[in-house]
Order: structure tokens, then sequence, then C-alpha cells
């Protein structure tokens, strides 16, 4: 028999074995696997037919320790050349390479000579230079990293071909890639990549492209520079060719890639936000930026670090989140001081700009600063002639905005003295020459500026610049008491939005142009007023918010099925716009030859452009005239005209067919007495709100009878058509108090599920635990019913809010893109129809509604949990929502007033 004892990781280990009558007592330490003897005795006994064995140890000499398998350090470089993988850094003589390695202790660093500090929950280590190549071990007790330094050997004909390329030399740097004899396949790649950047240089994307597609093979065990090539091969797919859905393959096999490397992590995930930005996924461009910076600033990479917060803060301003915009420019501030003259030049100035962008007095005086030191910066430390005149042209336009001519004019001519030919720069100063021609009251110069900027923009596709150009003329008309034409101009305006719209999502950024461009219907309906065309007013005011909403809940990505025609559009109209752009080159007399050329091209890629929609149900826009409203009904939209002022245009109940209008204060009482003399006539008020006035509960006015709510059914239009749900059995869903923390809801939850269960329906609860996001998802498919019983969650924007679940939380995406939804529900919990700081987005109401709900009702404001139990009788589950509602408003529960109910 055996047996054997141990104890590991430093004590004894005993090992006995006894055969027959010899007991053999051994006593053994491992080493590396080799016993080392430390003693031995053996006694013999007998005693009749039995044997007994007596084992005795008495003394054990010292022990050796056994190795213990170390843990990995986990860490992040940055300075190398190129990190072929997570081991290896090549170096140029010039680097200077950081190293960050998680965790509080120091580190022991064999191999090179390194300084070191705490530093963002871990130690950053600044190699001394000159660096040997060789190993680098870095080592804390019970854990070590390695790390390979090695030469970055690159033909020297590759590195006089990049430094040619930057001063934009092209030929210099093709004539030293004709010089370069590559050795192995990483040579060859490198040759091949920098062909397609130089043919991407050169305007050849098909080249490029084709480059590319060699290069990137030859360098797959070359991480760092594949990935490199692949992001710019995806760019140029989707910027150069309109391969956009192939582009989006090749961006999200990118990003699974990347997984958890850190291989150039920082650098790679900024390219990646970049490339989902120009794309218009700007929300996913957030995310993955945000990455980049966490990572960039681990290493203290101030360029990628810089440029992702940038682009990330150019994405939030352009969904409408202004304040998150800012907050992120201003984690820079810190660095700036560390920053490189071009990499400061770069942040101040879009610091600036973004100021410009946002527009409110207190922004644009905050740009004035940060605008004049890219300006410096521009012209001195970093000399860039074109971004120095950006910078003038930013300058110019806050002063404008500010109604400081003289600064503004000053700004204009610096940039004007700059003499850079950039279309971007020059169509800036053709707008500013407008505009302060007509704050200085020179109309007719004011007008012939507008006039060719529109040509000019027309010439060259830029709508904005169109939009831009028709706005301004309808100020001036308006100015000079030509009324009609300051109608048609910001009609024309309007247009010009309509079709950039019509681009969404195939353009990207559309629905930022599309939300933030509403300045023509504003002034179009106030000028409207003001003559006494409240029809025009009505279609004007109804038409502009119904794009809005439209551009917010379509689709941002275009189905697959459709790729092809979808590329084949893409191809056409990235030819059109390289064609385009040469527009602001071509003299005046010979521009308008030059845009009926193009014009010929542009019909038959709007053609291309309806059939694209005609496949694409989803995308087909809703803004045809709408129906009259039906009997007893009257449709009332709420239209701000400016921050105080708001426009009530009122039509029905039928068979009248004339519009109400009127210019009233931005309260619900002056709302309500502007419509009261059509309410006598009226069964149901049908409110369509555009931006701020969706805060205003028009139900919640008192009147000789009480809430306006209480007499009469009220509810809150999307106004988009909403999709027919389909047949389905008498089901309902109670969600009940996912987060475990609710008494009022759980049990207003129970009193629900036990009314509904009274009439004889089936309901399943989903309580606590069992509220998960699948389960949730599953259910509701098949479900009539909704009711929700919990926490809401109102996030600074449309996309941020949700209701939270026992795993996870329901969310804006989930809604739109589930394949079925109740056809009634109710949200009981805090502020669940909450919306956004900007007020130009609806939240988890509209996406049920756009999905196919027909009624929704949710909160305006905060529910308390103890008040959950007064809000709605049980007795009259199952009647129509309509009645619940007004019989919550009747009995004058002060709380009643934060149920809305919203229909499509």
């Amino acid at each position: 028999m055996a047996e054997r004892f141990a104890r590991e990781g430093g004590a004894l280990r005993l090992s006995v074995a006894v055969t027959g009558p010899l007991a053999s007592f051994r006593a053994s330490r491992h080493t590396g696997g080799v016993p080392k003897a430390v003693a031995t005795k053996r006694e013999t006994f007998e005693s009749g037919s039995r044997l007994l064995v007596v084992f005795l140890l008495a003394a054990c000499a010292p022990c050796e320790e056994e190795p213990v398998a170390l843990a990995k350090l986990r860490v992040e470089l940055h300075g190398c050349s190129a990190q072929p993988d997570d081991e290896t850094c090549e170096l140029d003589g010039d680097d200077a390479v950081v190293i960050w390695v998680e965790g509080d202790a120091p580190v022991e660093v064999e191999g090179a000579t390194a300084a070191q500090r705490a530093h963002l929950g871990g130690r950053l280590l600044q190699l001394s230079r000159p660096l040997r190549a060789g190993p680098l071990v870095l080592q804390r007790p019970g854990a070590r990293s390695s790390l390979r330094l090695r030469p970055y050997e690159v033909p020297a004909g590759i590195t006089r071909a990049r430094e040619a390329r930057s001063r934009g030399d092209l030929d210099a740097a093709d004539a030293a890639l004709d010089e370069v004899r590559p050795h192995d396949d990483h040579e060859r790649g490198l040759l091949l990549g920098m062909r397609a950047r130089l043919a991407f240089s050169r305007g050849d994307a098909e080249a490029c492209l084709a480059f590319y597609d060699q290069s990137i093979p030859l360098l797959g065990g070359r991480d760092s520079e594949r990935r490199a090539d692949a992001l710019a091969r995806a760019f140029v797919l989707f910027r150069r060719l309109g391969r956009s859905g192939e582009a989006r393959r090749a961006l999200d096999a990118l990003r699974e890639e990347l997984g958890e490397s850190t291989i150039h992590r920082s650098s790679t995930s900024m390219q990646l936000g970049t490339l989902l930005h120009a794309e218009g996924r700007f929300r996913e461009a957030i995310d993955t930026l945000e990455d980049a910076e966490q990572h960039a600033a681990r290493v203290e990479d101030l360029v990628v670090l810089a440029g992702a917060v940038e682009i990330r803060a150019d994405a939030l301003h352009r969904l409408g989140r202004h304040e998150e915009g800012r907050a992120a420019m201003a984690t820079l501030e810190p660095w700036r001081a560390r920053m490189d003259p071009c990499t400061r030049a770069t942040f101040v100035t879009n610091l600036g700009g973004q100021g410009v962008l946002e527009e409110t007095e207190a922004s644009l005086l905050g740009a004035l600063g940060p605008l004049e030191e890219g300006w410096s910066l521009f012209r001195e430390a970093c000399e860039r002639p074109i971004d120095a005149a950006t910078a003038a042209v930013e300058l110019s336009t806050a002063y404008l905005r500010l109604g400081r001519l003289d600064d503004a004019r000053q700004w204009r001519d610096r940039a004007l003295e700059l003499d850079v030919h950039d279309q971007t720069a020059n169509a800036w100063s053709l707008e500013l020459q407008a505009e302060v021609a007509l704050s200085e009251g020179e109309y007719a110069s004011a007008e012939a500026a507008f006039v060719e900027l529109g040509r000019r923009g027309r010439a060259s596709d830029w709508l904005d610049l169109v939009w831009r150009a028709e706005d301004g003329l309808g100020r001036v008309y308006e100015a000079v008491d030509r009324t009609d034409d300051a109608l048609d101009a910001w009609g024309r305006a309007e247009a010009t939005v309509d079709e950039w719209h019509r681009r969404v999502p195939l353009e990207g950024a559309g629905r930022f142009f599309a939300a933030t461009h509403g300045r023509s219907a504003r002034r179009r309906v106030g000028l409207a007023l003001d003559r006494g065309l409240s029809q025009l007013a009505f279609e004007t005011a109804r038409h502009a918010r119904r794009r809005g909403l439209a551009a917010v809940l379509r689709p941002a990505v275009v189905p697959t099925e459709g790729e092809e025609a979808l590329e084949a559009y893409w191809r056409q109209r990235a030819d059109l716009a390289e064609r385009a752009a040469s527009a602001w080159s071509v003299p005046s007399v010979e521009l308008e030859a030059f845009r009926h050329t193009l014009d010929e091209d542009r019909a038959s890629t709007r053609a291309r452009l309806e059939a694209l929609y005609a496949s694409f149900p989803e995308l087909r826009d809703a803004l045809g005239p709408p129906p009259p409203p039906a009997d007893g009904t009257l449709e009332v939209v709420l239209f701000p005209l400016d921050d105080t002022t708001l426009a009530v245009l009122a039509r029905g109940p039928a068979p009248s067919t004339e519009v109400l209008a009127a210019r009233v204060a931005f309260e619900v009482d002056a709302v309500h007495a502007a419509i009261a003399a059509r309410l006598p006539s009226t069964t149901r008020v049908r409110v369509l709100a555009d931006a701020r006035a969706r805060r205003l509960s028009l139900h919640t006015a008192v009147g000789p009878e009480g809430p306006l709510g209480a007499t009469h059914d009220v509810v809150y239009g999307l106004d988009l058509g909403g999709v027919a749900p389909g047949p389905r059995a008498r089901r309902v869903l109670v969600v009940a108090d996912p987060s475990r923390n609710l008494e009022g809801a759980r049990r207003e939850a129970e009193r629900t599920a036990a009314a509904w269960r009274a009439r004889g329906v089936e309901v399943r609860v989903l309580e606590g635990r069992e509220a998960t996001h699948r389960a949730w998802l599953d259910a509701m498919a098949s479900t009539d019913v909704l009711h929700y019983a919990g926490h809401g969650e109102a996030g600074g924007g449309l996309w941020d809010t949700g209701l939270p679940l026992a795993d996870d939380r329901l969310t804006l995406s989930d809604v739109l893109a589930s394949p079925a939804v109740p056809r009634e529900v109710w949200l009981l919990g805090c502020d669940t129809a909450h919306v956004d700081a900007t007020g130009t987005e609806l939240a988890l109401p509209a996406a049920f509604v756009a999905a196919g709900a027909e009624h929704v009702v949710a909160t305006t404001e905060p529910l308390d949990d103890a008040s959950a139990l007064e809000l709605l009788d049980p007795d009259l589950v199952g009647r129509s929502v309509e009645e619940r509602l007004r019989t919550a408003y009747r009995r004058g529960n002060t709380n009643a007033g934060i149920l809305r109910h919203f229909v499509p």
C-alpha cells in the first residue's frame, strides 16, 4: 500500500512507502522536480503473525523554495514605431517609450533605466534614452512581464517617401519608392501601403484600394501596421468609393478583432471612432472614442487624446448634447500646456469652433480666446495658412453673431489676406461678406453676396451653404418690406432642409442638419402670422416638426438587403461630389453652364435615391400632407418662435377648415385661452408640440369646468403615421419593480394584474429578478397591453433614457428594433416621457408609437412610490385609455397631471 501526504507552497512534502516487512521512511523536498533526500531510517519488528510498523520522522533538514507561477503584468505602451504584438516594441532613433503598468506598487525594471510615478490606477514609466535592443523585464512580487525592444527597420526610400508626402511633394515620394528593393513580406507590405497613400493623395481611390488589398495580407504578422492599413482602406471605401456596406463590415470586423488587445489600442480606437463619426454613427463613435481617450491618457499620448476628445465632443454637439460636449473639451485643459504647438493649436481652434456651433452669447464669448490663440499658433509656432484662415473666419463669425461688426470685418479681412485656395474658407468669407453687409444696412450688396453664395452652394452641392444663402435672402427681403420674396426665400430654405432629410441616413450626419436648421421655418411662420396667412403658418410649422421627428426616429443604418443598389448610389454621389468641389474655381461667367452639366447627372442620382427609398419601406418619408382631423377633433400645433413666444395654430373640428392662429407667451394658460373659442364644439384635442413646447401639458390647463383633460380627450400626437400592429390575442404583460426597492410599485402591479385576471384575461407577471432583458423582449412581441411599474431613467438625451431591468435596461434602441410592440403601453415610473435638454427629441413614448403602439401613457415628472396606487382606478382596467385618464384627471389628484397620453 502507499500513501502520500503533501502540503504545497514551501512546506514539507512527506512520501511514505511500505512493502512487506520493510518500512522505509523518506522525507523529501522537491525542488524543480528533483527530490532531495533528507533522512532515512529502517526498523524491522516482528511479533507472531502480525507485522507492526512504526514510522518516526525525527527531523527535517532546511527545505528549499519551490517556484510559483507568476502573474502577468498588464501593460500599455506609447512611442513604438511599430508594435507587431503585445510583447514587441520596435524603435527608431527618436523614439521615447512610455509604459503604463496596471497597479499601484512600484515596478522593478531590468534592461533599461526608467523614471516612474503613480498615474491613473497604475505606474507610468518613462524609459531613458538611448534605448538598447534586447529584453526589457518589468517585475513586482508575484508578477512580471517582458518586452522585446528591437530596431524598426524600414528601407530608407520609404522613410524619404513619407517625408516628401508630408511636404506635399508627391513626385519626390514616388521617386523615393521607385528606389526601394524589398527583401521580405514586411518591406513589400510597407511599400504597397505607401503606394496606396500616394494614390489616395492623388485622388485615385481605386488604385489606392488595390494597393491596400495587396499590402494588408503581407503585414499579417505586423498587427499595428496591418490595422493601420485596414482602417485606411475602410476610410477609402466609405468616403471615396461610396461602398458603405463593405466599409461598415470592415469596421465591425476591426472592432471585433481589437477585443481586449492593447496593441496600439488608443490610436486604433481613435481611427475607428473617427470613421464611425464620418459615417454618421455618432453614438457608436462616442463609445469608441471614449475607449481611445482612456488608453491614450494612461500612456499620455496627447496627440491621440486631444484628437479623440475633440471628435467625441463634436459628435455630442451634433446630437444636441452641448453640455456634455463642453464637459468633454474641458477634460483637455489640464493637458494643454504639455501639448506640442500643432496639437495645442488644433485643440484650441476646435474648442472655439464648438462654441460658435452652439451659438449662445456665453458660448460665443467663450470661443474668442481659444480662437485667437489658435490663430496665433497657426501663424507662428505651427505654420498652417489654411488652418489659420479657418480660425480667422470662425472669429469673424463669432463677432458677427455678437453684433460687433468692426471686429467681424477685421477678422474677415485677415482671413482673406492669407489668400488660401480652400473652398471652405472661400465659402465662409463670402457668407461673412453678405452678413456684414446686411448688418450695416447695405441691402443691395447683401442680396448680391447671398445670391452668389447660393449659386456656388448649388453648383458644389453644398446644401448647408444653400440653406444659409436662402435664409439670408429672406432676412434681406424682410428688412426692405419685400414680404412675398422673403416668404419664398424661406420656403426655398425649407425645401433645402427637405432635400437633405431625404438623404438621411445615406448621408450620415443628416440628422444633425435636419434637427438644427429650424430657423428658416420659425421665420417663415412668424412672418406668415404677421401677414394673416394662418394656413401657410400651420403647414410650415407642422411640416418642420414632422421632418425633425422623422430624422430622429428613422434607422441609423440602411438595411443590408439592398446594399448593391445603395453602393451604386454612393458611387454616383461620390463622383458628383468630387466634380462639384471644383465649382469654387470656376469663373463666374461659366458657373451656370458648369452647374447645368452637373444637374443633368444629379437628376439620375435623385431618381436612384427615390428607388432606394421605395425598396426600404422603413426609410420612406411621412412628410406628405396629413389628412384633416376627424369629427370632433381639434389639432393644435405648438411651434416656438423664440425663447419666450409660441405660435398656436389650430385646425378643426370638422367641417371647419379655417386655421386659428395666435402668437402667445410660453404658458399653458395662454395656449388654453387661444383655443378656448373652439373647445365647445370639440371632444378631442390632439396636441402636436415642437421642440421646447413639448414641456407644456395642455391637459392640465384649468377652465370653468376644471382641467381640460377631465372634459376632453387630450392626446399628444407623434404625427408620423406609426406602424399598424398585427392581430394578437388579448394578453397582458405586467413588469413589476425590477430593481426590487419600490414597495408601492409592486403593490400597484399586483392590483393591476388581479384586475385583469378578474376579467378573464391572460396575464404574465415579470417581477423583480424575473424581469430580465430577454424575458421582457420575448414577452412584449406577443402582448396586447403592457403595464410597467418601476423606476424610470431620464438621461441627458433621447438615447440615454430607458427603463431599468433586473439584469440590464430597456432602451429606445430595443423598442425601435422590436419586431412588434404592445398596442397599449402604460409606463408608470419616474419621468418616463422625459424630453431631453434641447427639446429636439421625444423619449420612450415616441419609440413605442413609432414601432406600432396605438396608445402610450407615460409620466412627465418624477413619480413618488407611495403615490403610484392613487393614480389609476383598478376598476376601470379594460376600459379605453381615454376613459381611464379622464377619470384620473377629474378626481383632482395632484399627481394625475403628470400622466400624458401619446398616440400616432
